[in-house]
């Protein structure tokens, strides 16, 4: 297996990510606590690497 990468030119690719779940799931808290996790997980992550690229 190869691959290779490559730096994207401007504007820079980008992602957001959803999390979408039935109002009435039973699963609404577990769903909620994911979302916290990716959230807090990430922050400040990418910070560094937008600051070379602006």
């Amino acid at each position: 297996m190869a691959w290779c990468t490559f730096r994207a030119l401007s504007p820079s690719p980008r992602r957001t990510i959803g999390l979408v779940y039935r109002p009435g799931s039973p699963l609404r808290s577990r769903y909620e606590h994911l979302a916290e996790a990716i959230r807090s997980t990430m922050d400040g992550h990418f910070d560094e690497a937008l600051k070379q690229a602006v």
